[in-house]
C-alpha cells in the first residue's frame, strides 16, 4: 500500500473508533439488543401444521367464508382465493404463520341449498369406493390366478375383458 492509503486507512480507523466510542449506545457494557429466541422445543411445535374448518356461501356475487373456531368471517371475489382469504384471517387471529395453515371446506352453500356440499361428498365416496373396488379387484384376480384360472375365465368372472385381466396383473406384480 502507498503512504496516502496508509495515512487515509489510520484516519478512516480513528474517526470510526471516535464515533463509536462516543455512540450514546455503544458503551463498554453495550450489547445490541436481539430478538428473544425460542427454546428448540417451541420451534418444532410451532412448524406444525394446523387444519381448520371453514364453511362458504355463494351470496351477492362474494364467496362468504366463515371461520366458526374464530367466529370470524371474511370473504372472497372467487372461488380460487377462498384457501388464501381465510389462511390470511386465521393469521391475523392467530398469528400462526400462514405457511403453517391448512383449510378444509366442509360446506358450501349457495342460498340455503347444501347440494354442492352434497355432491362433493358423493364424489369423494365413489372415488374412494372406486380405489376399494381396484383394491379388492385386484387381489381376487391375484387369487385366482394362483388357483391355476385362466385370464379368460378370471375375466369373465370379473366382469371384464380377458386383456384387462391381464394388465392389471403385470401393473401390480
Amino acid at each position: 500500500m502507498g503512504k496516502n492509503t496508509n495515512q487515509r486507512l489510520t484516519q478512516y480507523l480513528e474517526i470510526t473508533k471516535r464515533n463509536n466510542h462516543n455512540h450514546p449506545r455503544r458503551t463498554q457494557n453495550y450489547k445490541p439488543r436481539r430478538l428473544p429466541t425460542t427454546p428448540q422445543s417451541n420451534r418444532k411445535r410451532q412448524s406444525k401444521m394446523t387444519t381448520h374448518n371453514i364453511t362458504t356461501h355463494y351470496e351477492h356475487g362474494f364467496w362468504m367464508i366463515n371461520i366458526p373456531h374464530l367466529d370470524g368471517i371474511t370473504q372472497a371475489e372467487t372461488w380460487e382465493i377462498i384457501p388464501q382469504m381465510a389462511k390470511e384471517y386465521i393469521h391475523l387471529a392467530t398469528n400462526t404463520p400462514t405457511e403453517q395453515i391448512d383449510i378444509n371446506i366442509t360446506e358450501i352453500k349457495i342460498g340455503e341449498s347444501t347440494l354442492i356440499s352434497d355432491a362433493l361428498t358423493a364424489r369423494k365416496q365413489a372415488q374412494q369406493a372406486e380405489q376399494t373396488s381396484k383394491t379388492l379387484t385386484i387381489n381376487a384376480l391375484q387369487l385366482m390366478k394362483t388357483n391355476g384360472l385362466p385370464l379368460r375365465e378370471i375375466g369373465k368372472v370379473l366382469n371384464i375383458s380377458h386383456q384387462r385381466a391381464s394388465q392389471l396383473l403385470k401393473n401390480h406384480h
